[in-house]
């Protein structure tokens, strides 16, 4: 089973990562008929829009999930913390993994001991799930944010011109977890994120700011010529 936390307005996802979800808090139920159950809180805000205080959640691919307690009560707990229980949490990772509805792209949460996760600053009292769409999804758009065309105008403003530069900037501040990794001929959904970036926020921007681009033969797409 499963309890929410937090504001109801950001736990707005796409129907297959909630039919991930369902799959995921019905496997935990089978397993713990008495408890604890599974803390579930943000995902995303209706329609995608940006998530204060987050630099993902914007597709409805992203939750938040509470590490599990000694006690089994459903409260905040670090993996620092006296009644943090290293080993259902460890249970709880391989039952998200092991889901059929959705693949994982990626579980962040700071104990190192926990097989199945990363490491990333401020994951001390959540695990950051994220899944992959599924084939039959669309593909991500990037819908440009007030901070997103605020960040462009303002690198233009300073001298950049790259259009690509451009695009990796705004690219990994939606995905802090690569660590600037580039992107991979095989991850189809993050390259066409780059390019409805590039193509929705970037060229446009340039283009208002310096007329339209000019063929060039040296673009390349996250150092790839």
């Amino acid at each position: 089973g499963y309890d929410l936390y937090g504001d109801r307005n950001h736990q707005y996802g796409r129907a297959d990562t909630v039919r991930a979800l369902q799959t995921i808090a019905a496997a935990w139920q089978r397993a713990h008929p008495s408890g604890p159950t599974i803390g579930m809180g943000n995902i995303s805000l209706f329609g995608g829009a940006p998530t204060p205080y987050h630099a993902a959640h914007r597709q409805g691919l992203e939750i938040d999930i509470r590490p599990m307690r000694r006690d089994g009560r459903n409260l905040p707990v670090t993996s620092q913390d006296p009644a943090y229980s290293r080993e259902l949490t460890q249970e709880l990772v391989s039952t998200i993994r092991a889901n059929p509805i959705l693949p994982i792209r990626v579980i962040l949460f700071n104990d190192p001991m926990v097989r199945g996760v990363q490491q990333y600053p401020g994951h001390d009292n959540h695990l950051h799930v994220g899944f992959l769409a599924s084939a039959a999804s669309a593909p991500p758009t990037a819908r440009p944010t007030g901070q997103d065309v605020a960040f462009v105008r303002n690198a233009i403003a300073r001298g950049e011109r790259s259009a690509n530069r451009l695009t990796d900037a705004v690219f990994y501040a939606h995905h802090p977890e690569r660590r600037g990794r580039p992107i991979t001929s095989a991850e189809s959904e993050r390259i066409a994120e780059w390019k409805s970036i590039r193509s929705g926020l970037i060229v446009p921007e340039l283009s208002q700011a310096l007329g339209p681009p000019q063929p060039s033969a040296t673009g390349t797409v996250n150092g790839r010529r």
